[in-house]
């Protein structure tokens, strides 16, 4: 379905479920048309002010500027939080970090317990639990991290996997993505519509890993002291962040 192009401020990301939740109820009335293929995509940590859409003339982000051409784009987000875990977990269940109480601190039992933090609780439901409960199959495809099961992202999923794609090699073989396919043609063929979630960190720092052509392409004149090819021996991630 093609949807009128148009702009909106969004004034929390905790508007996002509710908006969502809302439009299913609106567009899914019993016994009419097909609920569509959902599709969330997390690109982490890209900047919003360097892609084509928001308003970079380099021509950074061809293939998503045409997707907002031909969808709704959104001027103003605020995430909930610094850390990918306590903003993703905010965006699944639609609550603020004070309540759903999920941080990356989580992976130290001490720091766990001299907060008072825990994983997600079971009394809160999150976005793939109410999209399964209404006859969706839910996919997970993530890039491991702070969106581990760990945290109780996996909640609600069928499958929810950091093994399907390999995202740090795609630039020099994408052909994992053909899965997505897959699961979009299977979903077709059964009539039960399809959850995707796909997060990956191929923007994170540090920017080491792409291709000598983006590289040079993107970066002609780069900052001293910015790496820009392999990791050198003896540094490590953290060194270099």
């Amino acid at each position: 379905m093609r949807v009128p192009h148009r702009r909106f401020l969004l004034p929390a990301a905790g508007a996002v479920l509710l908006a969502a939740a809302v439009l299913l109820l609106r567009i899914v009335p019993a016994g009419r048309a097909p609920r569509p293929n959902i599709i969330l995509i997390s690109l982490d940590t890209l900047r919003a002010d360097r892609l084509g859409c928001y308003g970079r003339r380099s021509p950074t982000s061809p293939h998503i500027d045409a997707f907002a051409r031909d969808g709704v784009q959104f001027l103003q987000a605020f995430s909930q939080n610094h850390s990918t875990a306590t903003s993703h977990m905010s965006l699944f269940t639609g609550f603020h970090p004070t309540v759903h109480r999920v941080t990356s601190w989580l992976q130290s039992p001490e720091k766990a317990a001299q907060y008072g933090l825990a994983r997600l609780g079971p009394g809160i439901s999150t976005l793939a639990q109410y999209l399964r409960e209404n006859g969706y199959r839910t996919v997970g495809l993530h890039h491991s991290g702070l969106v581990s099961p760990f945290f109780g992202f996996d909640r609600g999923f069928d499958v929810y996997t950091d093994k399907w794609i390999p995202w740090i090699r795609l630039h020099a073989d994408p052909s994992p993505l053909g899965r997505i396919g897959q699961l979009l043609r299977r979903s077709a063929r059964t009539g039960k519509p399809l959850f995707l979630f796909l997060h990956t960190y191929i923007c994170h720092a540090p920017y080491s890993k792409a291709p000598a052509w983006i590289r040079q392409r993107f970066l002609p004149r780069p900052d001293p002291g910015l790496v820009v090819g392999p990791v050198p021996a003896g540094r490590s991630f953290w060194s270099m962040y």
